[in-house]
C-alpha cells in the first residue's frame, strides 16, 4: 500500500479551517449610566473649585454725603491766566474734552464722511466739527507765555528767525519735512553742538509749551501715514517732556495763484488735512490753533498781503499774526 508523502509546505486552502468571529463587548445600560454619573460629577466638582479659587472683586465704597468725590487736581498742570486787571484770580478749569475716536483710521474715515467740497474754498469751516479742542479767543497772555513758547516745523516755521519777533532761540525747524522727518531724524541739536532730534532737544530744553506746524510738504502723503508719524512725534515730547504743553497749528493757505492744482499742496488738500490734524489734537487731548482762518482772504486763499511771493511762504506781518493768536488764544484761559 503506498503511502501518501508528508508535505509541510504544501499551501492550505483559504479559509479552511474556519476561524471563529470574537465575541463583541458591549457595555449594559447600567454601567453606562454609572459612567454617565461620574462624568458630571467630575464637572461639577472642577467648577466649584474654580469658582471657590476666583475671588469676587468687592464693591468700591462709596464715599460719604459730606465728601467729595471729585479727583484731586494735579498741581503740575495747573497753570495761572495773565489778568489784565492785575488781580491774578484763577481763571475756571477748561471744560472737560472728550475724544470721539478709537485709531488714527477713526479720524480720517470721521473727516471723510463729512461729505464737505473742499474746493468750496469760502465756505470752509472747522468749528462745526471740532469745536471741541479749537483754541478759544482771550485776553492777550502777555510776553512771558510768548517767551516760554517753542515753534517746532518746516520752512513756514524756520522763517520766523528772520521775519518773527519771536526769540529765534525758541524756533527749532528745517525746510521741507514731514512728520515722518520730525519722529525719525537728527534736526536739531543740544546746547552742547551735539546732533539730536527735535524730541530729544525738548527733553533738554523743557518748555512751557510747543507750537507744532507741520503740514505744507505732507500733502502726498496718506492720511493714515501722515496722521501715524504725527502720533508718533507727539508720544516722544510727551515722553521727554511730560510737563510742557503742546498745541497743534493749522498749516497756512496757499495763494490763488499758486493753486493752480498742478501741485500736491493744494489748498483743498490743506483743508482736509487740517480737519485730520484737528481730529489728531482730540484723539491725544490736546489743543489746536487755528491760526491758518486768520491769514485767508474772502476768496478762502492766502490773503495778498500775506503771500511772500512765492505763494506759499508768508510775510513778516503773517507771523505777527500767529503771535498774535498764540497769545490771545492762551490755553491757561481756555473754559
Amino acid at each position: 500500500m503506498n503511502r501518501v508523502p508528508n508535505r509541510p509546505n504544501a499551501p492550505r486552502t483559504p479559509g479552511y479551517p474556519p476561524r471563529r468571529a470574537p465575541k463583541r463587548r458591549t457595555l449594559r445600560p447600567a454601567a453606562v449610566a454609572i459612567l454617565l454619573i461620574l462624568v458630571i460629577a467630575l464637572i461639577v466638582g472642577v467648577v466649584l473649585i474654580v469658582s471657590a479659587l476666583v475671588k469676587k472683586p468687592e464693591a468700591a465704597p462709596q464715599a460719604p454725603a459730606s465728601q467729595s468725590t471729585t479727583a484731586p487736581q494735579d498741581p503740575s498742570q495747573t497753570t495761572v491766566a495773565a489778568d489784565p486787571s492785575g488781580t491774578n484770580e484763577t481763571p475756571a478749569a477748561p471744560a472737560a474734552r472728550t475724544n470721539r475716536f478709537e485709531s488714527l483710521s477713526a479720524i480720517v474715515s470721521y473727516v471723510d464722511s463729512l461729505g464737505l467740497d473742499f474746493k468750496d474754498l469760502p465756505s470752509y469751516s472747522m468749528e462745526p466739527y471740532f469745536e471741541g479742542v479749537l483754541l478759544k479767543e482771550t485776553a492777550d497772555a502777555g510776553d512771558a507765555y510768548e517767551n516760554e513758547t517753542v515753534y517746532i516745523g518746516d520752512s513756514l516755521v524756520l522763517h520766523m528767525r528772520s521775519r518773527s519777533t519771536h526769540p529765534t532761540e525758541l524756533v527749532y525747524a528745517k525746510e521741507s519735512i514731514t512728520p515722518e522727518d520730525a519722529a525719525t531724524k537728527k534736526l536739531a541739536a543740544l546746547k552742547n553742538g551735539t546732533e539730536a532730534t527735535f524730541a530729544e532737544a525738548m527733553t533738554e530744553l523743557q518748555p512751557g509749551r510747543i507750537v507744532i506746524t507741520i503740514g505744507t510738504n505732507s500733502m502726498w502723503m496718506e492720511p493714515e501715514t501722515y496722521l501715524y508719524f504725527f502720533d508718533a512725534f507727539i508720544t516722544q515730547l510727551e515722553e521727554g517732556c511730560p510737563n510742557t504743553e503742546i498745541i497743534l497749528q493749522s498749516t497756512p493757505p496757499l495763494s490763488a495763484e499758486y493753486d493752480i492744482g498742478k501741485n500736491y499742496p493744494t489748498n483743498e488738500k490743506i483743508n482736509r488735512f487740517n480737519l485730520y490734524l484737528a481730529g489728531l489734537a482730540e484723539y491725544r487731548g490736546l489743543w489746536f490753533l487755528n491760526s491758518a482762518k486768520d491769514l485767508k482772504g474772502d476768496n478762502g486763499a492766502l490773503a495778498s498781503q500775506y503771500d511772500n511771493g512765492d505763494g506759499f511762504h508768508i510775510t513778516a506781518s503773517a507771523y505777527d499774526v500767529w503771535i498774535r493768536d498764540l497769545r490771545t488764544h492762551a490755553t491757561n484761559a481756555q473754559s
